[in-house]
């Protein structure tokens, strides 16, 4: 085999061993799509069992819709100070998880939340559930 063409599938390769390390370490912007100039994080439809690390600390919309996700620990969120709208619709959730006093927007219809008045205490006034 010509040298160029080794070195060629030896690069192609590791690309691509890179590229499934990155997605599998649950990197949120390397598995979801983050959007900088408007703080929004889109994991829509990803196929998420879970919470994706490394979501961008000034995250002002978290779009996590369309998923399987079972569970949000509980106080994961509590650290996104910024977060204004977060989407959980049609996921498999069932216990309350911790919401950031700035959120003002939760969609989570599609859920198997049976009360959401854990998770709308400590003052959170929603615009929109």
């Amino acid at each position: 085999m010509d040298t160029s063409i080794m070195v060629c599938l030896v690069l192609l390769f590791t690309f691509a061993a890179s590229v499934v390390a990155m997605n599998s370490t649950g990197d949120a912007c390397g598995v979801c799509e983050c959007i900088e100039h408007l703080h929004a994080v889109i994991c829509t439809g990803k196929g998420l069992r879970e919470l994706p690390s490394g979501i961008p600390n000034d995250t002002v919309s978290l779009e996590l819709g369309d998923n399987f996700l079972h569970e949000i620990p509980y106080d994961s969120l509590l650290e996104f100070k910024s977060l204004i709208k977060i989407n959980l619709t049609n996921n498999l959730i069932e216990k309350p998880f911790g919401l950031p006093e700035s959120v003002k927007f939760l969609h989570a219809d599609g859920n198997r939340l049976q009360d959401i008045k854990p998770i709308v205490k400590n003052g959170i006034h929603l615009l929109s559930v």
